[in-house]
Order: C-alpha cells, then structure tokens, then sequence
C-alpha cells in the first residue's frame, strides 16, 4: 500500500498568516490504490504518494481543489525516484 499525504503550501501568505497544520492528514490506499480522506472547509492541498516496492522508492505528487459538499477524486501518478 502506498502512503498518501495530503497537506497545505509551507509558505505564509500574504496577509502573514502560516498554514493549518491540521489541515495535514495522511492514510494508506486500498488493494484498488484508492484512499479517501474527509475534509470539512475548502482549500487546496498538495498530494504526495510514497510506496516501497523491494529495495526502490516510488513517487507522486499532485494538487487537489477541495469545495464544500463536493467529492473530489484526484489521480496521482507514481515513478521510480
């Protein structure tokens, strides 16, 4: 199973403010490779995905757009790093 981690931009924002740190949530996918995650505001978070096949590293990372009330699905592709 790959690890997946969704998680806000690391840069303060304009107005000075610094992410939500619980915005951060990370979960293992299925034998399908899915995983599901429930956030309640919107915001933008950055996707990585990590798995260890034998001794190599694989990788992928992707943006995701939440909206209230809305589902999101969001494919991320992984390669060898």
């Amino acid at each position: 199973a790959a690890a997946v981690v969704l998680y806000p931009e690391a840069t303060i924002s304009d107005n000075g403010s610094t992410p939500n740190s619980l915005l951060t949530k990370t979960n293992k996918t299925d034998t399908n490779g899915k995983v599901e995650f429930t956030y309640e505001n919107e915001c933008v978070l950055k996707i990585e995905a990590t798995i260890l096949i034998g001794n190599e590293s694989f990788q992928g990372n992707n943006i995701i757009n939440l909206l209230r009330g809305k589902t999101t699905t969001k494919v991320v592709e992984i390669s060898k790093i």
